[in-house]
């Protein structure tokens, strides 16, 4: 059930059985009158999932050619996905929308990619030149990573015709890394 007060909504849980596959979601939105009224108001929200078995394909069941394309089941997922952004910035972008987009605890286990993802944790900050990447932690199944990344002018790489200057920073740490985890 979700609910709401002032603005702000508490998704306390649903839980889908679509075929073989079962979700469950629960989560929160901050301002949703600021959200449907593109408002200059910051506004936070926040998506946890669980899945012990998820055939991506199955979704595209209708469409063969999709179906075969995403034909992935992921089982052991879980994870939490947030966001905090200016509401009217989700609806006026040309390449990506500003804000923070974060990823925490991250699990997933793979059956055509034969890997394990584990305490996967990454932030995202975007504005209108830069892109951001100051943490991204996690495993990969024995290996251990640690990045980060900045890029100035992204919006050159999602040109056409990419033109004009643009600075990256690239940085990957591992005390464990084992290149048949890749």
């Amino acid at each position: 059930h979700a609910i709401m007060r002032n603005g702000a909504i508490t998704l306390d849980s649903i839980r889908l059985n679509i075929g073989k596959n079962d979700l469950f979601v629960s989560g929160s939105l901050s301002n949703l009158p600021a959200l449907l009224h593109r408002q200059q108001v910051p506004v936070q929200a926040s998506l946890r999932i669980r899945s012990k078995q998820f055939d991506v394909g199955s979704l595209f069941a209708h469409d063969s050619s999709r179906a075969r394309r995403y034909a992935e089941t992921i089982t052991n997922l879980e994870g939490t996905c947030k966001l905090e952004a200016v509401a009217a910035e989700l609806y006026r972008f040309k390449y990506l929308p500003k804000g923070t987009f974060t990823v925490e605890g991250l699990q997933a286990t793979f059956k055509n990619y034969p890997h394990a993802l584990k305490q996967v944790y990454a932030t995202v900050s975007i504005d209108e030149q830069n892109l951001e990447i100051p943490v991204l932690s996690g495993l990969i199944d024995s290996s251990e990573i640690r990045a980060t990344a900045f890029i100035n002018n992204y919006p050159k790489w999602m040109q056409k015709n990419p033109a004009g200057k643009s600075m990256y920073r690239f940085r990957v740490q591992s005390p464990r890394l084992c290149f048949k985890d890749l």
